[in-house]
C-alpha cells in the first residue's frame, strides 16, 4: 500500500487528470497552431504577394473567398483549411486578438493597419 503523503494528483497542479483532458488540451493546441499557420498565410497571399499566387485583388483590396480556398487546397500545407476554418480566423483571429480579416458576401480582404496599432 502505498503512503499517502506520496500521492501526487494531476489535479493539484491544474493538469488534465483523465486521458480525454490530455487529448482535449493537446486538440486545442494544435488547432491554435493551425490558425496562426493560416492566419500567416492568408496575410502573405492578401496583402504581401498576391501577384505570387496569381490572386486578383480589387482597387480596394478584396479578392474573392472562393479564389483563396482554391488556393489553399492546391497547397499540400493548406488542403485541411475550409471555409469555416477562413471565417473563424476572421472571426476570431489567430490567438493574439487582433482581427486582421474581413468578410463581406463572398469577398475577403486583408485589414489595413499602421504599424503603430
Amino acid at each position: 500500500m502505498r503512503d499517502a503523503c506520496c500521492v501526487i494528483h494531476l489535479c493539484d497542479f491544474g493538469l488534465p487528470t483523465s486521458n480525454f483532458g490530455l487529448w482535449t488540451q493537446k486538440k486545442a493546441m494544435h488547432r491554435q497552431a493551425l490558425d496562426l499557420k493560416l492566419s500567416k498565410f492568408l496575410l502573405l497571399i492578401l496583402r504581401h504577394q498576391p501577384e505570387r499566387f496569381g490572386l486578383a485583388l480589387d482597387e480596394e483590396g478584396w479578392a474573392s473567398l472562393a479564389e483563396v480556398l482554391q488556393i489553399l487546397h492546391g497547397l499540400p500545407n493548406f488542403r485541411w483549411a475550409s471555409r469555416a476554418d477562413v471565417r473563424r480566423i476572421v472571426a476570431e483571429g489567430s490567438g493574439d486578438e487582433k482581427r486582421r480579416f474581413e468578410v463581406a458576401d463572398e469577398r475577403i480582404r486583408a485589414c489595413r493597419r499602421s504599424s503603430a496599432e
